[in-house]
């Protein structure tokens, strides 16, 4: 089942929240289903749907769930949201701000009318709006097969994956590999515009829970090769983006 739900950035400030947590607490207001697909519709001043996200769990209690009250602009909302006996939980697949996902467009697309509440998407409507979602899914780890057959996994961290660090990443340093410089839109055309992974410079034990990430400063551009040899250790410790542009140079 796929839904669409408003988001009102006068009360919370979900992209603040989306940016920083993996997964979100929401007040469960229909009968959603594990697996289900959640529309997030942004209310004026946007109008306009700008994040998928996924149900991964269902009817959690007040003591299941969590806020945190500095992500909320109205704290009447807060205290609102407290009294909430059952919550969703939604992790963020995909973020893009289209203006094809506008509140116009929709309504000529399958849309009856401005969201109020939840929402069922028709297939039809489903259609468009996944037409114009931006579709690109990234892996959550690397794997590396050694020679002797064994296996080791390279961790790629949450801001790496989340979609908005991502999205304000590439506006700030382009789509081309901050370490070899390739361009998968020059490589390979239209099949490659775009394409690019997102490495996370700050090492993760330096992160603490309420860490924002700063989009300029915490995350660089990098291709999939490139962005496996900054996660392998070697003697124990990672390469820079600098180190790693050296080592290339030098070979």
């Amino acid at each position: 089942m796929k839904w669409i739900i408003p988001a009102n950035s006068k009360i919370y400030d979900y992209e603040k929240a989306f940016s920083t947590y993996d997964q979100i607490d929401w007040k469960q207001s229909a009968n959603y289903q594990v697996g289900d697909i959640i529309y997030v519709y942004a209310t004026m001043p946007v109008k306009k749907i700008l994040y998928k996200t996924k149900v991964v769990e269902v009817d959690l209690g007040p003591g299941e769930s969590y806020q945190n009250p500095e992500d909320w602009i109205d704290k009447d909302g807060f205290d609102k949201f407290n009294e909430v006996k059952r919550f969703v939980r939604l992790e963020i697949e995909d973020y893009v701000d289209n203006e094809a996902l506008s509140l116009d467009a929709l309504l000529k697309n399958g849309l009856n009318g401005a969201p109020q509440g939840p929402l069922k998407v028709n297939e039809i409507l489903s259609s468009y709006i996944e037409k114009h979602m931006s579709g690109q899914v990234f892996p959550d780890e690397f794997k590396e097969e050694l020679e002797e057959g064994q296996r080791i996994t390279v961790t790629v961290n949450r801001y790496e994956r989340n979609p908005i660090a991502r999205k304000k990443c590439i506006e700030i340093h382009g789509d081309s590999c901050a370490v070899c410089s390739i361009n998968f839109g020059e490589m390979y055309g239209e099949v490659g515009e775009g394409f690019i992974h997102v490495h996370h410079i700050k090492p993760l034990h330096e992160i603490g829970e309420q860490y924002l990430v700063n989009y300029e400063k915490d995350l660089v551009p990098v291709c999939p090769n490139c962005h496996a040899m900054l996660h392998r250790k070697v003697n124990g410790k990672t390469l820079s983006v600098e180190e790693l542009k050296k080592e290339i140079r030098e070979k």
